[in-house]
């Protein structure tokens, strides 16, 4: 005796086997773990654009400016400061030559931290370990750096006219 079955879109059993692959499917995709790629911070964005080397520009007459108004780019024509960031740190280190470095408001090296728990790409504000508070913008290949020097808190001994505003505008090299 032979049996003739034959299957219509009415077979519970066809409903039942489709429910179930669709559920399979749903399940298999959703425990696939999704890997988004190396978890980079804002920190990390920002701390990229300020790394490198960067000079005194100039072709821009008030690359260097004291108290808003003083011009001193031909005292840090020669100028460089090297910025290093260290990924997932929040800061890094620096060091620098040229310039002015007897009476100078910049030691020939020391580190640096993100003041701001997630500082924009560009423009942001970073704390050196003289406790020295910069606030830093970076636009195409140049930045800024306009910080208040206070002789008697950030350095021991120096000439007190240094101690007022400072402007550096500097192209990377």
């Amino acid at each position: 005796m032979k049996y003739n079955r034959t299957y219509t879109c009415h077979d519970p059993q066809i409903y039942a086997t489709i429910v179930f692959m669709i559920l399979f499917v749903i399940s298999a995709l959703s425990s696939c773990k999704h890997d988004d790629g190396p978890n980079i911070t804002a920190s990390d964005i920002a701390g990229a654009k300020f790394t490198g080397t960067w000079v005194v520009d100039n072709n821009y007459t008030n690359s260097v400016t004291y108290n808003s108004t003083e011009s001193r780019t031909n005292y840090y024509a020669d100028f460089s400061v090297t910025i290093d960031y260290t990924k997932g740190q929040n800061g890094g280190s620096y060091s620098t030559s040229g310039g002015m470095e007897s009476n100078s408001p910049w030691p020939v090296s020391g580190s640096w931290n993100f003041v701001s728990d997630s500082p924009d790409a560009g423009t942001f504000q970073v704390e050196r370990d003289d406790q020295l508070l910069m606030d830093v913008s970076i636009e195409d290949e140049a930045v800024i750096l306009n910080f208040m020097f206070d002789e008697d808190l950030n350095s021991g001994g120096r000439v007190d006219a240094l101690t007022g505003n400072w402007t550096f505008r500097l192209i990377k090299q």
